[in-house]
């Protein structure tokens, strides 16, 4: 499926569409309620979509080869967009996370042309130094940031990144403002 097919496919089920017209799609229905969606992404990798709100969108994405999870959910507001990504270690073991400096996410907006129009870290200073963080088993770390008074208007895809240097994970979502 090609990629604008596929984020037009998420585009529907992020606006609340309960049932995706196009049957040919990979989109599949998981859950109960039918209310999560698992797809191909663009790398290949299966990732998955569920509605936990009106008006809110969320994903998630596994490290290749460890339990570490990544949740991003989406919420937008009148005043502001929220992004939170919450890095969970859903293994037996701790695992060691290595950072190559302060910065141990980053989130990315782009529009229906897959242009960047909002990036998190611009403009900001991390500390220089490696960082390690030991993950515990069943252990998470949230991580919120907010588009404050966006002017944008259309659907977007919001993509976070976590940056462990031994288990990156970056995981998207499509979400729309009015």
């Amino acid at each position: 499926m090609s990629r604008s097919r596929a984020l037009g496919a998420l585009a529907i089920a992020a606006l609340g569409c309960v049932a995706c017209s196009d049957r040919s799609s990979s989109l599949t229905r998981t859950g109960a309620s039918g209310s999560a969606l698992a797809y191909a992404g663009v790398d290949g990798q299966t990732q998955s979509l569920s509605l936990p709100a009106r008006g809110e969108a969320a994903a998630q994405r596994t490290s290749a080869g460890t339990p570490i999870s990544v949740n991003l959910r989406v919420t937008p507001g009148l005043d502001a967009v929220t992004f939170e990504l919450i890095a969970n270690n859903g293994g037996d073991i701790r695992h060691e996370l290595r950072f190559a400096n302060g910065q141990e996410v980053d989130f990315v907006v782009r529009d229906e042309r897959g242009r960047d129009v909002w990036t998190w870290s611009d403009g900001r200073l991390f500390t220089q130094p490696m960082r390690t963080h030991l993950l515990e088993q069943h252990e998470s770390r949230d991580y919120e940031v907010a588009l404050q008074d966006p002017l944008l208007h259309g659907t977007f895809v919001a993509i976070a990144r976590f940056r462990s240097e031994n288990h990156p994970v970056t995981t998207q979502v499509v979400f729309t403002l009015p």
